[in-house]
């Protein structure tokens, strides 16, 4: 359409050498940027519009099976209890084997009464978050330049991996020799744990970006910044919130291991103590608590994500 637009005012036009002047074609590239700018929009428009008409036309009966996957979880959890109280009744282990979950529940109130619990939960807290923190900067920052740039991700890549492929328990001790028992230490480790999940997500979800619509920015001129807002943000957010997702539990992971090392606090200090003393129901308190706080931090990145992208592409990832 555009194309038989241009013809005809070429038509118009009368002299042949008006035609190739440079005042003209400069015009004429001018309009066809803008007519291929507006055609651009309204498909966009619309694609959206018609994402929120099937959205809208979600069936009773598929409302009814989502609320019920919900009842799933808490039918799980009094199973998996059961379960736990039957083989511990039935073989008859002692309490410093496998505790019944009456006796864990019980130390969680006498651990919450002596001061053990919330203290150390908190600590691990501010370690796995502030480690998230770092990591996740740090691994899409990474993953961008890596994503954006050949030379930069075959002279740093094998470095990436060779790092990712030593145990965090083999590196979390040198980690320790160079920056001691404090908080820090246990913040670092964590984020070297999440710092590949995130890196390789944002390097993943950069190059999803569709071609087709990088040339129009290209032809439009757009700058970096506004193919990095306008195209590439958008098309990477599903993927690297994936990789949040793994990474957001993976810096508990990475707080527990420093915490086991040499920690005088947090909820693998609490384990070790526990461990020395043979306090086993403790030891399943602090390994509850780890699981919860996992969920946790897993459930509001997933709510940032529902917030952020809408519901069906969050279902899908």
């Amino acid at each position: 359409r555009i194309v038989d637009d241009i013809r005809i005012d070429v038509g118009k036009k009368g002299r042949s050498e008006d035609i190739f002047s440079s005042e003209y074609i400069t015009e004429k590239v001018i309009e066809v940027r803008r007519r291929v700018k507006n055609i651009w929009v309204k498909e966009i428009k619309k694609n959206v519009k018609d994402i929120r008409v099937m959205s809208s036309k979600q069936s009773l009966k598929e409302r009814l099976i989502n609320h019920y996957e919900y009842l799933l979880i808490p039918v799980g959890l009094v199973i998996f209890v059961l379960i736990w109280g039957g083989i511990s009744r039935v073989a008859k282990l002692p309490e410093y084997i496998l505790p019944l979950p009456k006796t864990v529940f019980i130390r969680f109130i006498s651990g919450i009464k002596e001061g053990i619990i919330i203290p150390n939960l908190l600590v691990t807290t501010i370690e796995s978050l502030s480690g998230f923190a770092i990591g996740a900067t740090l691994g899409f920052l990474m993953g961008y330049i890596l994503a954006k740039s050949r030379i930069v991700e075959r002279l740093l890549s094998p470095y990436i991996v060779a790092l990712q492929a030593i145990p965090t328990v083999a590196l979390a001790p040198l980690i320790i020799i160079w920056f001691g028992f404090g908080l820090n230490t246990k913040i670092l480790i964590a984020a070297i744990v999440l710092f590949f999940p995130v890196l390789i997500n944002s390097i993943v979800g950069i190059r999803s970006a569709d071609s087709e619509i990088m040339e129009l920015l290209t032809a439009l001129d757009a700058g970096p910044f506004q193919t990095f807002f306008k195209l590439e943000l958008p098309s990477a957010l599903p993927i690297i919130f994936g990789g949040l997702k793994m990474g957001i539990t993976f810096s508990v992971i990475g707080a527990v291991v420093g915490e086991f090392l040499g920690a005088s606090a947090g909820l693998g200090s609490l384990i070790n103590m526990a461990r020395a003393s043979f306090d086993t129901s403790l030891v399943f308190v602090s390994i509850i608590l780890l699981g919860v706080l996992g969920i946790t931090f897993y459930l509001i990145v997933s709510l940032i994500e529902f917030l952020i992208l809408g519901k069906t592409v969050t279902k899908k990832i």
